[in-house]
């Protein structure tokens, strides 16, 4: 749905969601429609995960980027009366702030875009900020591996005119020539006694959710893995060719599993990240494989669903919430009938195998039974959307929590298709 001078929300397509708090960096790829001829006049975003859009980013042609906070635009493609303006965003963040103890802490940064015609859209993208630290007081939930993310000019990437190494995100290529020196690997394991070896899962993965015929699946590199911040050690991909192997135009994730090593050829399941899990991995950069003309296949079949963070608190013990999320159809194609798969956080389960749903805010719900797995933590059914260009449906699942359910942020996580976002309630203490 469009704001009244026509502009539409972000479309998603990658971003650095995983860092270790050493590299408290942003890097953001997204695509937006606007009307044919507005252009992108401002993008700021949220520097320290505080909720407050501070940060602004300067406009850089191809290949005259720095190490300061920018945005690139990448392509742009006429679509009847639209654009559909490809960019991507880079510059330091504030979100430094784990403490020592804790595993993880996650973050929501806004990102804002003011086209020149006066209109506004806002995204805002969960990352998670990891401790690079090894407390042994607290094992079972620090000291996971990690892989770094680039940089200002720390390393030597390519295009290397003037050694920055950010480039490793929106890297573009026309004729579907990827450099050597674009992507590298460079492992780190807090629990290690000094370097030794190890190894990682990494892949190429489309927009639409299709491999790059380069990782058809998960492929494992081995290389030396460190304990400290040294940058050394890491592995390039070689010099390869997507046109030549086959595969199509668009976005692509460069995603990275790392895995843990505990000892002498000790390999830990518990920390290492899980390759058959796209949630589990790292992206530490992306390649667009642009060709003149090129039409993303979102902009005519796209789903997006926002994460909904509103106030809503659930206390241990809750017998029964409806936790919601709003999906809409961003594409320029009606949506029918789609699979929607709702997982349950940490403490809490499904009621009943159904889900509720509606159209557009109307006062009118329905419901359908779906499946539930056999924890009663992962309920799916198919939901028949029936949307068209700019409608939205709302979702509902119905959940207990645990008297025991760890209190904080949780995140219901909602798919739908390649489509995924989450409702965050907050637990608190039950009474």
């Amino acid at each position: 749905m469009a704001d009244n001078n026509g502009a539409l929300e972000i479309y998603t397509l990658g971003y650095a969601n995983r860092f270790a708090t050493w590299d408290s960096e942003f890097r953001y790829d997204g695509r937006l429609s606007a009307p044919k001829g507005v252009k992108i006049k401002q993008i700021r975003y949220d520097w320290d995960g505080e909720g407050t859009v501070d940060h602004g980013a300067s406009n850089k042609g191809r290949g005259e980027g720095g190490t300061s906070e920018e945005f690139e635009i990448i392509d742009t493609v006429t679509v009847g009366d639209r654009d559909l303006i490809t960019f991507t965003l880079r510059g330091d963040l504030a979100v430094d702030k784990t403490v020592r103890g804790e595993n993880a802490q996650t973050y929501l940064i806004k990102v804002e875009i003011t086209l020149d015609n006066g209109s506004m859209c806002t995204v805002a993208p969960r990352v998670e900020a990891l401790n690079p630290n090894w407390d042994k007081n607290y094992p079972e939930g620090t000291g996971r591996p990690f892989v770094r993310l680039p940089y200002d000019n720390n390393w030597d990437r390519y295009p290397n005119q003037n050694g920055y190494s950010q480039a490793g995100f929106g890297y573009v290529t026309d004729s579907g020539l990827v450099h050597d020196r674009t992507l590298f690997i460079n492992l780190v394991n807090p629990r290690l006694p000094d370097e030794a070896d190890g190894y990682v899962y990494y892949q190429l993965v489309h927009e639409d959710g299709e491999p790059s015929h380069l990782t058809p699946v998960p492929k494992k590199q081995y290389l030396r893995a460190r304990n400290d911040d040294a940058k050394a050690d890491w592995v390039d991909l070689p010099a390869f060719h997507m046109g030549e192997l086959g595969d199509k135009p668009g976005y692509y994730r460069f995603l990275v599993w790392p895995q843990a090593i505990e000892g002498q050829n000790s390999f830990s399941h518990q920390y290492s990240w899980d390759p058959s899990k796209p949630e589990d991995a790292f992206q530490i950069g992306s390649i667009y494989f642009r060709c003149q003309g090129y039409l993303p296949e979102w902009a005519r079949v796209s789903l997006i669903i926002t994460d909904r963070r509103i106030p809503q608190t659930v206390a241990q013990g809750e017998e029964k919430f409806w936790p919601s999320v709003t999906v809409k159809n961003t594409g320029m194609e009606r949506i029918g009938t789609r699979t929607v798969t709702v997982r349950a956080p940490e403490g809490m389960w499904f009621t009943e195998p159904q889900l509720c749903w509606g159209r557009n805010g109307a006062p009118q719900n329905w419901w359908t039974l779906g499946e539930l797995s056999a924890d009663g933590t992962t309920l799916t059914a198919r939901i028949p959307l029936d949307l068209n260009a700019g409608e939205f449906a709302t979702l509902w699942a119905p959940l207990g929590v645990e008297a025991e359910a760890p209190t904080g942020l949780a995140y219901v996580t909602f798919e739908v298709g390649t489509a995924r976002g989450a409702a965050v309630p907050e637990v608190t203490p039950k009474k």
